[in-house]
């Protein structure tokens, strides 16, 4: 009995430490190169940015994985097959990274001038994005992070996918696309501008998987006109 409450302890660590792993590595991989490059740690909007981030983030994969563990071993995995899928991914990260960084040396060499309460403003607007991306997650336990048909999965046509096909994308999209109004750049727009155009193609693609392997998916598109934006795509 003692051993066995000791590997649950064990298992429920280890789902805390990869849980809160990707907030981690935003305030690493992000935070301190945005300092780096703007050359102060008194950079509020980088502060804002990653920390933001790094709650939301920590607060949804804890929720997922004390509550639907199935799902939070599948967002574990990050491989795509589709060589095609991989570019548009990596093409995405970037397209983000870049605007992050150009943040950086936009706030050292002071090209922009934005309000830090316009920041501030939009930082809500990103966890916005961060309550859709969880009200989705929480819904469809079939959201891996990768294309695929699973086994025994099951259309979803509730909540937020009855009002678009990819709630998933247009959360992450509300989330990043106001980046650069946090970060306190108006040139950061110009890279992180391609994503929306970027997730065009994976939704495209991951559309014609669904329509050829998911029952009733052909339906859900009739029912559901719009892909990505309410009464325009």
């Amino acid at each position: 009995m003692v051993k066995i409450k000791k590997q649950k302890t064990e298992l429920k660590l280890k789902s805390v430490v990869k849980a809160i792993a990707p907030s981690i590595s935003v305030l690493v991989f992000w935070g301190v190169p945005l300092f780096l490059i703007s050359g102060t740690i008194f950079f509020w909007n980088a502060w804002l940015f990653v920390l933001t981030i790094a709650i939301s983030w920590s607060a949804i994969y804890l929720y997922i994985a004390k509550n639907d563990p199935g799902l939070f071993e599948k967002r574990q995995k990050k491989t795509e097959k589709k060589l095609s899928q991989q570019i548009v991914l990596f093409l995405c990260t970037v397209s983000l990274l870049s605007a992050i960084f150009l943040s950086g040396f936009d706030y050292r060499f002071h090209w922009s001038r934005i309000p830090i309460v316009l920041s501030i403003l939009f930082s809500l607007v990103m966890i916005i994005g961060f309550v859709m991306l969880f009200l989705v997650l929480k819904q469809n336990s079939y959201a891996s992070r990768k294309i695929e048909i699973q086994e025994g999965q099951k259309l979803i046509d509730t909540g937020l996918y009855s009002l678009v096909r990819h709630p998933m994308y247009l959360s992450l999209i509300i989330a990043f696309i106001f980046t650069p109004i946090i970060l306190g750049s108006w040139y950061a727009f110009i890279p992180i501008i391609f994503i929306p155009f970027l997730l065009t193609f994976r939704i495209n693609y991951e559309e014609k998987e669904l329509h050829k392997g998911l029952e009733g998916y052909h339906l859900y598109m009739k029912k559901v006109k719009y892909k990505l934006i309410p009464f325009i795509w």
